[in-house]
């Protein structure tokens, strides 16, 4: 029975081991410095997040162009109208009709 706990809280910490990797790799590539780093920052030192968290973002890395989190929000004043600027159809196409 001991060893049933022992095996089954082992398994606990590999799954937390493989999320905080995950993460460190996660934020790694979002700052710009690859994935590789990250990876072997949160195999070898699983408080690497907190590193990363700290780590200073390339300028051209998604975290400063995108944010830290994802693509920049589109605000109902920002909407852009699909049809608008978009010259009239017609002229030689499949049809061959010049409107």
């Amino acid at each position: 029975m001991i060893v049933a706990a022992i095996g089954a809280k082992a398994l606990y910490f590999l799954f937390a081991w493989l999320i905080i990797t995950i993460i460190c790799q996660y934020l790694a590539e979002r700052k710009g410095y690859g994935t590789r780093w990250g990876l072997a920052t949160g195999l070898i030192f699983p408080p690497g997040v907190l590193v990363w968290l700290f780590m200073p973002p390339k300028p051209e890395s998604d975290w400063k162009v995108l944010g830290p989190l994802g693509g920049k929000r589109v605000d109902e004043d920002d909407a852009v109208d699909p049809q608008a600027g978009r010259p009239a159809q017609g002229g030689a196409g499949p049809t061959g009709a010049a409107g």
